[in-house]
């Protein structure tokens, strides 16, 4: 059985589309994303508020470490700040190629005070809070 190595990121959004053009946007990297990472034996979560992302990637670790390089190099957005890194006992979120938290769920209003340099600066901390705010998301939205 291969090792699980995960990897969270948060980013600053640069899609400068109207609310109803980045739906469309992030549908389009869900679709990518779900099918790349079923193919890879990668699972993991992606929140979206607007103005940020913040993903899990879970699996081999090189297939996670080649998608993590592609998503870096992904224009869409910038500030990538890696909060956590390493391999884990389990995955979190293995019934999902890619779980999704955005804009339209009520819940992640939390999310939208969000601040990267924060992050940065104790990324421990910022990590474990997104991964449980993002394993409770998918939980009860999986209910």
């Amino acid at each position: 059985m291969d090792q699980i190595y995960r990897i969270l990121y948060c980013s600053r959004n640069r899609v400068p589309l109207p609310l109803a053009q980045q739906a469309i946007e992030i549908r389009s990297i869900l679709a990518k994303s779900r099918a790349n990472n079923q193919a890879n034996n990668i699972t993991g979560a992606l929140l979206f508020n607007g103005g940020a992302f913040a993903q899990v990637l879970e699996g081999p670790l090189k297939a996670v470490e080649a998608t993590f390089e592609r998503i870096q190099r992904d224009l869409r957005h910038d500030e990538v700040a890696v909060l956590e890194t390493g391999y884990a006992e389990a995955r979190e979120f293995p019934e999902w190629s890619m779980a999704f938290a955005g804009a339209a769920h009520n819940e992640t209003a939390a999310f939208a005070e969000f601040n990267i340099q924060q992050a940065q600066e104790n990324p421990s901390v910022a990590a474990t809070e997104i991964r449980e705010f993002l394993r409770s998301l998918v939980l009860r939205n999986d209910e």
